[in-house]
This record gives structure tokens, C-alpha cells and sequence, in this order.
């Protein structure tokens, strides 16, 4: 963190650079070590709040807070802690729920006997196989997915129309 000294303003108005500050100050355990943080970002308040970056670095440090007093900074950001905290409970708790509850199914490895089950067909009263009557069905289908088709190209050819004319009627008229 030393090593970083004065350049931790500028570390937190950069695009990628202020996810580690927030990170860090995240991470630190200590509430002086955190206390330096933030006292060298409150030196840059105003460079700091014209950028976004600055202001999310800002948030997360409590940097407000610390300029009102050292009681409102700590309050602050043991909120936060109990806030992170509840989140992570909640979370944790529903991942274990998720685990016991929820098991894959496996998928059963088809034999040769299951084929030839799958492939054979039922006789209606009609005489005609249960195959014939879903394949003229789809048929069916594929007609009016067809008909559809078709009217929307149709639709589709006269709009394309229309806006040729329209660019020819533009272009004649610019050139007159």
C-alpha cells in the first residue's frame, strides 16, 4: 500500500484502475490502514467526484463520511459489512439448498430394442398407421408456414417497390 502513496487519486478516476482501489479497500482488515485510504482520496474530492470511476471510489470508501468525522466514517462502514454480510448468508445458504435439492438426470443410452419401439407405428380404426397421419399433418403445416411465406415475400417485394420509386422520384428531382 506504501508503495502506492499519492498516486491513489489517480488510481481511482482511472477506467480499469479504480476496481483495485475499491478492492483493495475492500480487502484491508484495518480500520487506520482504511482511515489512510480515504484521507488521501478526501485530498482529491474534487477531482475525484468529476469522474465516475472517482465517484463509485468515493461510494465505496465512504469518502463523505470521512470528511463529516471519524464516528459517521465507521458507522458507515459498518453498515456496509453487515449489508455484505447478510448478502453472503443469504446466498450461502440458498447454493446448499440448490445442491441438495437439485440432482441432474441422466439421459438413458437408447439400444437397439428401443429403436425398433420408437420406429414401429399403431393401426387406427381407419386402417391408416398413426406415421401417416402426423406426416400429413405436418404437411399440412408446412402449407400454411409456406402460404405465409409467400405472402410476406410478396409484401415484402411490393414495399421494396414502393421505396424504388420513391428514391427515383428524389434523384429526378435533384437532378431537375
Amino acid at each position: 500500500m506504501s508503495k502506492l502513496e499519492g498516486h491513489w487519486s489517480q488510481l481511482a478516476v482511472h477506467r480499469v484502475g479504480h476496481h483495485s482501489v475499491n478492492k483493495l479497500f475492500k480487502k484491508l482488515v484495518s480500520y487506520n490502514d482504511k482511515a489512510v485510504l480515504a484521507a488521501e482520496l478526501a485530498q482529491s474530492k474534487a477531482k475525484l467526484s468529476g469522474v465516475y470511476m472517482g465517484r463509485s471510489v468515493m461510494e465505496t470508501c465512504a469518502v463523505y463520511e470521512f470528511l463529516e468525522g471519524e464516528t459517521e466514517w465507521r458507522a458507515k462502514l459498518e453498515k456496509k459489512n453487515k449489508e455484505a454480510n447478510i448478502l453472503n448468508e443469504i446466498l450461502s445458504t440458498g447454493k446448499e439448498a440448490n445442491i441438495k435439492g437439485k440432482r441432474r438426470k441422466r439421459r438413458r443410452k437408447t439400444t437397439d430394442k428401443d429403436k425398433v419401439e420408437a420406429s414401429s407405428s399403431t393401426i387406427d380404426s381407419s386402417g391408416t398407421s398413426t406415421d401417416q397421419i402426423s406426416v400429413q399433418a405436418c404437411s399440412k403445416q408446412m402449407g400454411k408456414v409456406q402460404e405465409v411465406l409467400d405472402m410476406m415475400s410478396n409484401n415484402m417485394d411490393k414495399k421494396e417497390k414502393k421505396k424504388r420509386k420513391r428514391k427515383r422520384k428524389k434523384n429526378d428531382n435533384a437532378l431537375h
